[in-house]
């Protein structure tokens, strides 16, 4: 399997549809051969991890130009280190966890910035605001010190079918378009995977994250 060339193949199918949309390499499990690889390829790779762990130790050995994003759950315990690895936190779920990582991001005197995690899908075995949740407390967040709020993502519910996923995109795109106008900002979207990053990127994605389809199972 090519990584380099997967990876282009994706991100000029993504840029026919949106040239501002942004590929987000997922690589969790990954080896850091792999990783450095495509690092090595291309300018400002943008990866993703999910565990702060993973990464601290990855980081040690990693070079060059990338940015890196927190993509998965982020406790409460983890919060110093991953003010301090991470170029941006996605799955910020709570207003208590940003009072967090405002907190921790304060005393290395940085703007951490952060995307909300909505669950757009209700679903129970996900993270993040409600709708509801997330209209009542927005306001306080934007307020707080030393974080950036870039926008709102979501890991919607496991459709079996990719298609049916579109009406929670289109849900997503609707609550940032109406935020965005409320407090007068441009919000992007983090949203959709390997399986259906087209159809994220036709319903407004600013952000895809993608994993499998770029270096193959882990």
């Amino acid at each position: 399997m090519d990584i380099v060339d997967n990876y282009t193949n994706i991100k000029n199918q993504i840029a026919k549809l949106n040239k501002d949309a942004c590929l987000v390499a997922v690589t969790k499990k990954q080896e850091v051969e792999k990783i450095q690889e495509l690092i090595n390829s291309q300018e400002n790779v943008i990866i993703g991890e999910n565990y702060v762990q993973e990464f601290e130790e990855k980081q040690k050995e990693l070079t060059g130009n990338y940015q890196v994003h927190l993509i998965g759950p982020l406790q409460t315990n983890k919060v110093k280190k991953a003010v301090s690895l991470f170029d941006v936190i996605q799955g910020v779920h709570s207003f208590k966890l940003a009072q967090n990582i405002s907190k921790e991001a304060a005393k290395i005197d940085k703007t951490q910035e952060i995307y909300l995690q909505v669950n757009i899908s209700e679903d129970e075995n996900k993270s993040g605001f409600s709708i509801k949740e997330l209209d009542e407390q927005i306001e306080e967040i934007l307020k707080l010190e030393n974080i950036k709020v870039l926008g709102i993502m979501t890991i919607t519910f496991n459709y079996g079918s990719p298609e049916d996923v579109r009406p929670d995109f289109i849900a997503t795109r609707e609550l940032r378009d109406r935020l965005s106008s409320n407090f007068g900002c441009s919000f992007k979207i983090s949203m959709g995977m390997s399986a259906d990053y087209m159809i994220a990127v036709e319903e407004g994605a600013s952000l895809v994250r993608v994993g499998s389809s770029i270096f193959g199972s882990r």
